[in-house]
């Protein structure tokens, strides 16, 4: 999901306007961003490839944009960027799937013991756990745009869901997931306090 919290934080302020009227007429609660992640050369293309760029390698925590980055930082990212053909604007490379700004060596090391991987009875011919998966980024094929009716089918059926979504967080943001939450049409209970 391409975010736009980055638009709110006034990352890319100047461009909103004709974004909003070029690309999505006027109407950004149903615009389809996705419909441009394959066209890096129209105008809307062009400011989906420059959200993405700032998002993943702009030097901002995605996950807090508040907090400094641990672990991988922005800069040491910026060998694995590709450039468009006209090499005028970077996006990630599909090979360069690690997380920015987040130390993934607690969670590698336990999931990587022996006695974790017999636990979850993971069968010796995998291989390592790693945060995020190359080869799942590379050959992974969206099948489903739109999972409303998959969330509504589970709570129906009585399991608990909880969906997250932080207002400073870029990946999974508040605004887009406030709009999913709202489309499912389940009454409000207010909030729930931890």
């Amino acid at each position: 999901m391409l975010s736009v919290t980055p638009i709110y934080h006034d990352i890319l302020l100047a461009r909103w306007q004709k974004v909003k009227k070029e690309c999505c007429n006027d109407d950004i609660d149903d615009c389809d961003f996705h419909k441009y992640f394959e066209d890096s050369i129209s105008y809307c293309g062009e400011f989906v490839d420059l959200v993405t760029v700032q998002q993943w390698e702009g030097g901002v925590n995605p996950y807090n944009i508040y907090a400094n980055c641990d672990g991988i930082l922005a800069d040491s990212k910026r060998k694995n960027i590709k450039r468009r053909k006209d090499d005028e604007a970077p996006y990630p490379s599909v090979a360069s799937l690690d997380l920015p700004c987040l130390d993934e060596t607690a969670p590698t090391t336990y999931f990587n013991r022996q006695d974790v991987r017999k636990a979850m009875f993971i069968p010796a011919s995998l291989g390592k756990w790693n945060s995020c998966s190359n080869e799942i980024g590379t050959f992974y094929r969206q099948e489903y745009r739109d999972m409303s009716s998959r969330v509504k089918n589970a709570v129906n059926a009585g399991l608990k869901v909880m969906l997250y979504h932080g207002d400073i967080d870029t990946v999974c943001n508040t605004m887009l997931g406030e709009k999913f939450t709202r489309a499912l049409g389940f009454p409000d209970y207010g909030s729930l306090k931890f």
